[in-house]
């Protein structure tokens, strides 16, 4: 596949790397790629080599060591090296982003709530922070500021579906049901190639509707 690809070319790229810098980029994306093909020990080389390279420590390596510790399990020392990758650069969005989430699994859900918003506002851009937090305030029943946060998703991303869909269930929990604006939410994702799908339905049934 082509994952598998990527990773050989990768491997073979550690040969050519011209200098420290040239291995540490390498093996950094090796470590991604590691991950995404769920292989968290061959990743957690990877970036560990990264920071004996550049000791100095990158918020992002520290961040994808977050990574690897969260599919290993330990959410413990994700958190930490979260933790370090924010104490490295206050302004590295991945790395609230991703302790966000942790705070979410271990239902501190007003920490995790609070580092989506400064997500937002360190990069009101990012689609995926903007997703995280009209998630948080929807779970929280707050739903004229996950409406708000949909619709800015919405303006980021026009030609994706997620963004109605969610502006749909904000309608259709709101009190009294706005049943009209949900139908055109849904009408305009389904034109944009949306089919119910087992994770949405997940999401419909955790929130309960």
């Amino acid at each position: 596949g082509e994952l598998e690809d990527a990773l050989r070319h990768y491997r073979g790229a550690l040969h050519l790397a011209r200098d420290l810098f040239d291995e540490s980029t390498v093996r950094n994306n090796l470590g991604n790629l590691y991950l995404l093909v769920k292989q968290p020990e061959e990743a957690m080389a990877q970036f560990r080599r990264c920071l004996e390279i550049l000791p100095w420590g990158p918020a992002d390596f520290y961040n994808n060591i977050g990574l690897a510790y969260l599919d290993l399990g330990d959410l413990r020392k994700a958190e930490e090296s979260y933790v370090r990758s924010l104490d490295a650069n206050r302004l590295y969005v991945p790395a609230y982003m991703n302790l966000g989430v942790l705070r979410f699994r271990q239902a501190r859900w007003e920490e995790g709530g609070r580092l989506f918003e400064q997500a937002v506002r360190l990069d009101p851009d990012d689609a995926l922070a903007m997703l995280g937090l009209g998630k948080f305030y929807l779970s929280m029943g707050e739903f004229d500021k996950a409406s708000e946060t949909f619709r800015r998703l919405v303006r980021l991303r026009p030609n994706e579906p997620t963004g109605y869909l969610y502006l749909a269930v904000c309608a259709m929990r709101t009190a009294p049901p706005q049943l009209e604006a949900a139908h055109r939410y849904l009408a305009r994702a389904t034109a944009l190639g949306w089919e119910p799908d087992a994770a949405f339905l997940a999401e419909l049934k955790k929130i309960g509707k």
